[in-house]
């Protein structure tokens, strides 16, 4: 994820390219789709700021301070994830060429040697649910962890795992009462949840329409070792699980 995420300048300029000399349409999604993370990650610097001064606030007993932050979470959710509603389709990042030319440079992830075995250890490489934005919120709201352990020390760097898990530690949302302010902080963490279920729910449409495209010669290399399967239909069957196993525990 790290390498997307500083694949550009300070001035917004998408510099190292994979798709060099192919056709604009190939280098124009490549470019799209490295900006959807990028810019989610960008505009989710608030959201983590919010998520903090909450959790601080509520640690003080100051329950109003903490539910103009918790509104905030929920206020700057809308606009984070536009950045994957308005280019998340395929006038924008083309459905023929981005599973045969895109995803799979980003899904094939590095491995190393286990020392004491000499094995070698493969890491499934990028993946959109390794983005922090959707990680940290979950801890916020207590929901536990979608990545396995291997996943996350493979692919999440050590400061992110350190933050959403002090995140996921200091979760108040289980403390909270009905009535009065605790009854309004509970109130936007329900807008939180509802904004996370309709983006994990359009997420799974989409995914679906990217992921069924043929492309025989991915096979080995989509993101993610289940995802090995002797066709993408039966590779969906795992995705599509997973996908939906999350949207019900986001509750």
């Amino acid at each position: 994820m790290s390498n997307i995420i500083l694949n550009f300048s300070p001035s917004g300029t998408y510099q190292f390219r994979i798709n060099t000399g192919l056709s604009p349409r190939v280098q124009h999604s490549e470019e799209e789709f490295s900006r959807v993370l990028h810019e989610v990650e960008a505009r989710s610097m608030p959201i983590y700021k919010a998520i903090v001064e909450s959790i601080v606030a509520h640690a003080r007993g100051d329950l109003q301070a903490c539910l103009l932050h918790t509104r905030r979470i929920a206020e700057g959710l809308r606009p984070v994830l536009s950045a994957y509603y308005d280019r998340v389709h395929d006038k924008t990042i083309a459905r023929n060429v981005w599973l045969s030319h895109v995803q799979g440079f980003f899904a094939w992830g590095m491995g190393k040697e286990d020392v004491g075995t000499g094995e070698w250890i493969k890491f499934d490489g990028l993946s959109g649910n390794q983005v922090m934005l959707f990680q940290a919120v979950d801890a916020f709201l207590g929901l536990g962890l979608y990545l396995s352990e291997e996943t996350r020390h493979g692919n999440v760097p050590r400061r992110q795992r350190e933050f959403c898990d002090a995140v996921a530690k200091a979760s108040f949302r289980r403390l909270l009462g009905d009535d009065d302010v605790e009854g309004k902080i509970r109130e936007e963490m329900g807008e939180i949840v509802k904004r996370m279920r309709v983006f994990r729910s359009a997420h799974r449409s989409r995914a679906k329409e990217y992921l069924l495209v043929p492309a025989p010669e991915r096979l080995p290399m989509t993101a993610g070792k289940s995802l090995l399967k002797a066709d993408m239909e039966q590779s969906m069957e795992f995705l599509d699980s997973f996908m939906v196993e999350r949207l019900r525990q986001t509750v």
